[in-house]
């Protein structure tokens, strides 16, 4: 029970640690043994952040058809058990940068879509990062590259990680 959910949750901390520093062997064991942990508690919800994850690394590692399988996945499974804030699940976003990336933009435009629909019901400062960042993947999706530079130079987030993020993706913009 319990403790396993705690081991699930471990394991998809450490997943994700080791994603966003490229640890691709660490990052699969991790996800592994979280995924398991989170089905012998009988409890799914540390299959989808293990999930993304990994698909954070597959997108760090410039796979972009397994990171946006990965991704969207997640990301909806994530929104069917109803855990949408970004700050503690930021799936959303790296999710639609996934779909954009490979060209699945009905799944940004979905997933973008249901972000913002969390923000107006409870905008925080995580949300209005989250949901500029998927703003502005959109509009470079379309071509208009002038408006997401603008919007990703005044992110917001409070996170150094997504501004991070909002400021690479501006420089490859």
């Amino acid at each position: 029970g319990a403790r396993l959910q705690e081991l699930a949750a471990a394991s998809y901390a450490l997943a994700l640690a080791c994603a966003m520093s490229g640890d691709e062997a660490g990052t699969r064991e991790a996800a592994a043994r979280g995924r398991e942990m989170s089905r012998r508690s009988g409890d799914a919800l540390f299959l989808a952040p293990c999930d993304m994850a990994e698909g954070v690394l597959e997108l760090s590692l410039g796979r972009l058809g397994p990171a946006a399988e990965l991704l969207v996945s997640a990301a909806d499974r994530m929104h069917g058990l109803g855990v949408v804030e970004p700050s503690l699940w930021p799936v959303s976003t790296f999710a639609v940068e996934a779909a954009v990336d490979a060209r699945r933009l009905d799944d940004a435009a979905r997933i973008a879509t249901r972000l913002e629909s969390v923000h107006a019901r409870r905008p925080t400062p995580w949300t209005t990062g989250a949901t500029t960042m998927t703003r502005a993947l959109l509009l470079e999706s379309e071509g208009r590259l002038e408006e997401a530079a603008a919007l990703l130079a005044d992110h917001g987030s409070p996170s150094p990680v997504e501004r991070l993020r909002a400021l690479t993706r501006l420089g490859s913009l």
